[in-house]
C-alpha cells in the first residue's frame, strides 16, 4: 500500500513539471503556433472599438481642406492629424467605414512590422522574449483597445524604428509624422536622444545613437511646417492646437493625476513597469539611460485625459530601442524569467486610464465590451 502511493506521488505532476511545460510551451513550438496564440490571447484580453471622438477624424476625412466642426473651436488640434484623412480622401477610403478599416489594418501592420523584425532580425531565444516584452508594454494593447490616429502614426514609427535605417527615409517618414502627429513624435523621439546623452557606452546597444531620431525629429518640424503653410493657403484658421488645448485644461488635467497618482503612475508603463524593475535588476549602472527618459515622459500625464492611449505611444520608440532591439538587455533574459513574465502578462488584466477612469478591456468593465467589439469587427469586415 505504501509503494502504491509512493508511485502515485512520484507520478503526480509537480510545480516543476509545470514550469518545464511552459517552458517547451513557449520557445520549444512552432514559431507560427507561438506567435498566433499570444496575438489572440491579446485581442482577447484587449478587445477593438472606434475612439470616442472618431467621428470627428472621419468628417475630415470627407473634406480634409475645411474643419467639420467650427462650432467646437476647442477640437480643431484633431485636424492636425491630417495626413490619414487626406490619404482617405484621395483612396475613397473616407466613406461608409473604410475608414475604420483602414485605421483597424494600420493597427495590425504596425504590430506585424514590430513582430516580423524581432524574428528577423534576433536569435530565436530572444525574439521571443522580446514579442513577450512587445506584449507587456501598453503600446500592443492600446493600439486595438481604441482604433484611432495612433494606428498611422504607430505604423511610421515601426518603420522608422525596425525597418529603414537611411537618413533620407528616416527623413522622409518623419515629414509623414510630422504631418500625423507632430507632438507625440519630437518629444518621443527626443527621449532616445537624451537617453542615448546618458549612456556613457553607446556600444552596448547599437541603435542608441543621435542621429537616426535626429532625422525623423527634422523631418517631423519639416512635415508640421509644411501643413501650417497648407492650413493658411486653404484659410483655415487654427483656433487650437494641441498646446492651446493643454494651457486650457491644465488645471483639470493636474487635479486627475492628484485625485488618482497610482492609476497615473501605472498609465506611464502599464505591465511594462516589470520589465523596468528587470531591467534595473539586471544592470544598475544603465539604469539611469532609461530611468530619466521615463521620467521627462512622465510629464505628459499632465497634460492629457487619455492618460494610456498618449503614454504607450509616446514611450513605444524609447522602449523600442532600450529593450526590443538590444540584444545585450535580452541576453539578461534566461528562460525562467522570461516564462515568469509571459504567465504575469497572461493572466494579468489589461488596464487602459481614462482621466480617473480604469477600464480592464472592452470585454470586462463599464462599456458594453463584447458588443462594442463585435459591432466594430462587423463595421470593419461588413459581416
Amino acid at each position: 500500500m505504501a509503494k502504491q502511493a509512493n508511485k502515485a506521488k512520484s507520478q503526480a505532476p509537480t510545480i516543476s513539471d509545470n514550469s518545464s511545460l511552459v517552458t517547451r510551451l513557449i520557445f520549444d513550438s512552432p514559431r507560427s503556433l507561438f506567435i498566433g496564440t499570444l496575438l489572440t490571447v491579446l485581442f482577447i484580453k484587449v478587445g477593438t472599438s472606434p475612439i470616442p471622438n472618431f467621428g470627428v477624424v472621419a468628417a475630415i476625412a470627407s473634406n480634409p481642406f475645411q474643419y467639420p466642426t467650427p462650432q467646437d473651436p476647442d477640437g480643431f488640434y484633431q485636424m492636425w492629424n491630417w495626413l490619414t484623412p487626406y490619404l482617405a480622401y484621395l483612396l475613397h477610403l473616407n466613406t461608409g467605414n473604410k475608414f475604420l478599416a483602414l485605421h483597424f489594418i494600420l493597427a495590425i501592420g504596425f504590430i506585424a512590422i514590430v513582430t516580423i523584425a524581432l524574428f528577423r532580425k534576433l536569435p530565436e531565444h530572444q525574439a521571443r522574449t522580446a514579442f513577450i516584452i512587445f506584449l507587456a508594454m501598453p503600446v500592443s494593447g492600446s493600439v486595438l483597445f481604441w482604433i484611432c490616429y495612433d494606428a498611422p502614426a504607430l505604423f511610421l514609427m515601426a518603420l522608422a524604428l525596425f525597418v529603414f535605417k537611411n537618413k533620407y527615409a528616416l527623413f522622409a517618414l518623419g515629414v509623414l509624422l510630422g504631418m500625423q502627429d507632430f507632438e507625440p513624435t519630437v518629444v518621443s523621439f527626443s527621449a532616445i536622444l537624451l537617453a542615448t546623452w546618458l549612456s556613457k557606452k553607446n556600444s552596448e546597444n547599437s541603435d542608441l545613437n543621435f542621429k537616426s531620431p535626429s532625422f525623423v525629429i527634422a523631418g517631423a518640424i519639416t512635415g508640421r511646417l509644411i501643413l501650417t503653410i497648407l492650413f493658411d493657403r486653404w484659410n483655415l484658421q487654427a483656433t487650437s492646437g494641441r498646446l492651446a488645448w493643454f494651457q486650457k485644461h491644465l488645471n483639470e488635467m493636474s487635479q486627475q493625476v492628484m485625485q488618482s497618482p497610482g492609476l497615473c503612475l501605472w498609465a506611464i508603463l502599464g505591465l511594462a513597469w516589470v520589465v523596468l524593475f528587470l531591467h534595473i535588476a539586471s544592470d544598475i549602472k544603465i539604469s539611469r539611460t532609461i530611468l530619466i527618459p521615463i521620467l521627462f515622459l512622465s510629464v505628459l500625464v499632465f497634460t492629457t485625459a487619455d492618460k494610456t492611449r498618449v503614454m504607450a505611444l509616446a514611450t513605444f520608440p524609447l522602449l523600442s530601442v532600450m529593450w526590443l532591439k538590444n540584444e545585450s538587455f535580452l541576453k539578461a533574459f534566461n528562460k525562467k524569467v522570461t516564462v515568469t513574465l509571459g504567465l504575469i502578462w497572461l493572466v494579468a488584466p489589461w488596464v487602459f486610464i481614462w482621466e480617473t477612469n480604469l477600464y480592464t478591456s472592452t470585454f470586462f468593465g463599464e462599456q458594453p465590451g463584447l458588443q462594442s467589439t463585435m459591432l466594430t469587427l462587423r463595421a470593419i469586415f461588413g459581416f
